[in-house]
C-alpha cells in the first residue's frame, strides 16, 4: 500500500472491507474529512492507515477526542501501541465513540480537544511521525500497562 487511507469505522457492516474508505491525497482533504466527521452524532471512530501499515485510531466528537497509534508488530510479533495523554483534565468521565455499532471509549486522562487530534492527524499524514506537541504513553508488553517512555 503506497497511499494514505481514512476509514470510517462508525457504520455496522458484516465485513470490515465494506467500511467507507477515502484515499487521502492532501492535508486540506484530510482536514475537511475529519471536520465533517467531527460534527456528526454520535461521535465516532476513524482510522488513518499509513503506507507503512501503521494506524492512527481516533475517536472524534464535537468537542472531545482520543487518539492512539497502533504500529506494525515488532520482531516479537507484538503490536506497538501509543496513546496521547491529556495535558490537563478536559473530561470527568472519559468519552465514548461509535465503532461498528458499539461503543469504544477513552478514559478521562486520554481525552483531548478534537482540534489537537485533527492537528496530530495532519502532522502524522505530512511526516509519518507522531507529533511532539502531545505527550504519549506506550504499552509495555512485559508490565502489561501503559508507560511514559519519555520522548517517543
Amino acid at each position: 500500500m503506497n497511499e494514505w487511507i481514512l476509514v470510517d469505522c462508525m457504520p455496522m457492516v458484516s465485513d470490515i472491507a465494506e467500511l467507507p474508505r477515502h484515499t487521502v491525497e492532501s492535508e486540506t482533504q484530510l482536514r475537511q474529512l475529519l471536520e465533517d466527521c467531527r460534527h456528526r452524532s454520535p461521535a465516532s471512530v476513524l482510522e488513518l492507515l499509513s503506507p507503512t501499515g501503521d494506524v492512527l485510531h481516533m475517536g472524534i466528537g464535537m468537542e472531545y477526542s482520543g487518539i492512539r497509534w497502533i504500529g506494525k508488530p515488532l520482531n516479537s510479533g507484538k503490536k506497538q501501541l501509543k496513546m496521547a495523554v491529556a495535558d490537563k483534565q478536559y473530561s470527568n468521565t472519559g468519552a465514548e465513540f461509535r465503532c461498528q455499532g458499539s461503543e469504544s471509549g477513552f478514559r478521562a486522562q486520554y481525552v483531548i480537544p478534537v482540534e489537537k487530534t485533527i492537528d496530530a492527524a495532519i502532522h502524522y499524514f505530512k511526516t509519518g511521525q507522531l507529533p511532539d506537541s502531545l505527550q504519549w504513553v506506550e504499552w509495555d508488553h512485559d508490565k502489561h500497562r501503559l508507560e511514559d517512555k519519555g520522548s517517543l
